[in-house]
């Protein structure tokens, strides 16, 4: 699983890295899929293994876009 590859999770106790890796799914995303909007309440943890995202930020003045890879 990729979250044992992961700077993050570096030097935790190994029974405690395969509780989250047993809690962890891979899953895949199709094309402009918003994963979350700004104010909802945090449920997951999102790792990008692969691919790019785009970040949008809803402003009064407009929306503003940053790309990442």
């Amino acid at each position: 699983m990729i979250v044992k590859e992961i700077d993050l999770f570096k030097g935790i106790d190994p029974e405690v890295m395969e509780e989250i890796a047993n809690i962890c799914s891979e899953e895949e995303y199709t094309k402009d899929t918003v994963l979350f909007e700004k104010g909802e309440e945090a449920a997951s943890l999102y790792i990008l293994e692969q691919g790019a995202l785009n970040l949008v930020i809803n402003r009064e003045r407009g929306l503003d876009r940053v790309h990442t890879q």
